[in-house]
């Protein structure tokens, strides 16, 4: 087995512009969501239409991108628990072009364009922080038109929303570290095709007993290594905004903004880092005011706020839904 960072392939993209999601469509994934194995037969007659066009929805959205049971694994697991994230500030060169270039260094998970500067903002793992700073120092910096790399590493994911990602950009490969089991590979590589699986026809596949696989799973799971459920891209859900907004608290006042970014429907991402800003979010719902309110209703919760940075997301460039940091 190898132990080289997890790749991915890309995906088929569909032929037709990707459409929102439906009334029964979101039925369906709230279904999948409570219970990523729900039968089709069961929201059939839970939701009043035939077993057919349950199969039928299933398919549409998984080849519109707008959804798809699959496992995401812990990065910490994979034996890569350094997290960083980096505001590359270009020097005239069109930030498109450069967020190109990046999306092929494989330590970079997420790669997005925002407005203003920096306007590249990227997400980034590593085993050791030696690594990081190679991979800063190298990759990185090698790619032309970069003027300026600012790096703020997390020192603790918060909260990570894992049911959610941009589907069009890759479909993941399973690569677990050299000393894993090799039999937890094959179960994870089944999953990650096709996340609603049965224990049954996974056993079938691999020539183990139901009872071994459901073992397994239970230590993965229950472990923190992988977890299974849908993942929806939140703009094919009517989700258009994304900002980042780095907040800057006094450090008293942590505890109250924590449980409110928490606690928040609109928070997609929550970590606490080094660098200007004590913490990194990323904010996300159906349009620019709503990302507004969300953060304005979080840091009304908290005294002690010195200052707040938002950068609004323009383009998803790269985006590794299948790697998260499992809270």
């Amino acid at each position: 087995m190898s132990n080289s960072l997890p790749r991915a392939r890309k995906a088929q993209r569909p032929a037709e512009p990707a459409a929102t999601a439906d009334a029964l469509d979101v039925q369906i994934i709230e279904a999948l969501q409570n219970d990523p194995l729900v039968t089709n037969k069961k929201m059939a007659r839970q939701f009043g239409v035939a077993e057919p066009t349950i199969g039928s929805r299933l398919r549409g959205m998984a080849e519109r991108g707008v959804m798809r049971v699959t496992v995401q694994r812990d990065l910490t697991a994979l034996g890569y628990p350094v997290f960083a994230f980096l505001d590359v500030y270009s020097d005239g060169r069109p930030p498109g072009e450069i967020a190109a270039d990046l999306t092929a260094i494989e330590e970079l998970s997420s790669v997005v364009t925002s407005l203003g500067g920096p306007e590249i903002m990227v997400n980034v793992f590593a085993k050791t922080h030696s690594d990081l700073q190679r991979v800063i120092e190298g990759p990185v910096s090698s790619v032309r038109g970069i003027r300026r790399v600012d790096l703020h590493v997390c020192l603790e994911t918060l909260k990570q929303r894992s049911g959610f990602g941009t589907l069009s950009h890759s479909i993941p490969e399973a690569k677990l570290p050299l000393d894993s089991d090799d039999v937890d590979e094959r179960i994870i590589t089944l999953l990650a095709q096709d996340g609603r699986r049965s224990n049954r026809d996974i056993a079938r596949q691999i020539s183990l007993s139901e009872g071994a696989i459901r073992q397994r799973l239970k230590r993965l799971i229950e472990g923190k290594i992988i977890t299974r459920g849908v993942i929806c891209d939140p703009f094919l859900l009517g989700q258009h905004s994304a900002a980042f907004a780095r907040i800057w608290v006094d450090p008293p006042h942590i505890p109250p903004l924590k449980k409110a970014l928490c606690e928040s429907s609109a928070c997609f991402f929550a970590a606490k880092s080094t660098g200007r800003f004590n913490f990194i979010t990323l904010f996300v719902a159906d349009n620019l005011q709503s990302v507004e309110a969300a953060l304005t209703e979080v840091t009304g919760r908290s005294r002690g706020i010195l200052e707040i940075d938002v950068k609004v997301v323009v383009r998803r460039v790269k985006h590794r839904y299948d790697l998260v940091n499992i809270v």
